[in-house]
Order: structure tokens, then C-alpha cells, then sequence
């Protein structure tokens, strides 16, 4: 599935990841953009045996280049 925005929530659902537990799920971000840049961050479950045991903070900055 294509992530989606809706505002400043980007959607990723993970089609394809190092264990599959994550395969299907749907992780939500916070996004803007301020000039040439993305910004998202959010809070990404860490999984154990297919179970959420704690999550972590992810932070992310793209730049586009020409």
C-alpha cells in the first residue's frame, strides 16, 4: 500500500521489513515541510515475538535535491 498525508499525518503501512511481524502494519507520523525539506517523526513499536514490548522515537529529515 501507498503511504498516504492527510494534514500532517503521513501513514506508512509496512509492505516489506526485516521481521515480519511488522509486514501490515500501519505506522503514523507527524510531517510538514519547510522550504526544501520533510520533516516526520513519531512513535515506531519495537516488536518481539509479533509483540509490542516498548516503542521509540523516530525523527526524520529529507532534503530535496535537484
Amino acid at each position: 500500500m501507498a503511504p498516504t498525508v492527510q494534514g500532517t499525518t503521513y501513514t506508512e503501512e509496512l509492505d516489506y521489513f526485516a521481521d515480519p511481524a511488522y509486514v501490515g502494519k500501519a505506522v503514523p507520523f507527524t510531517c510538514r515541510t519547510e522550504g526544501d525539506r520533510f520533516y516526520q517523526s513519531g512513535i515506531f513499536p519495537v516488536l518481539e515475538g509479533g509483540k509490542k514490548v516498548r516503542d521509540i522515537t523516530f525523527e526524520e529529515v529529507w532534503k530535496r535535491v535537484e
